[in-house]
C-alpha cells in the first residue's frame, strides 16, 4: 500500500510540471507578441535610427523575364 501511494506523489508532479511549462510557454508567447505593452517602439528600433540615407530607397516592380535570344548556329564556311 506503501507503494501505491509513493507512486501516486510522483504522478502528480508530472501534470503539475506540465501546467507549469505550459503557463511559462504561453507567457513568453505574450511577451514576445507585446501584449504586455512596450508595442510602439518597433521591433529593432536601433537598426531605425542608424540607418544610412532611407531616403534613396526606391521600390521597383520586377520586370517580365524577355525570351533569351537564340543560340548561334555554326554555318559551313567557303
Amino acid at each position: 500500500m506503501a507503494g501505491i501511494i509513493a507512486g501516486q506523489s510522483g504522478m502528480l508532479r508530472s501534470p503539475r510540471l506540465f501546467l507549469l511549462l505550459v503557463l511559462a510557454n504561453l507567457l513568453f508567447f505574450a511577451w514576445g507578441q507585446h501584449y504586455f505593452g512596450d508595442a510602439e517602439t518597433g521591433r529593432e528600433p536601433q537598426r531605425l535610427a542608424r540607418q544610412l540615407s532611407p531616403e534613396k530607397l526606391r521600390i521597383v516592380a520586377i520586370a517580365a523575364p524577355t525570351a533569351a535570344p537564340p543560340a548561334p548556329t555554326a554555318q559551313p564556311g567557303p
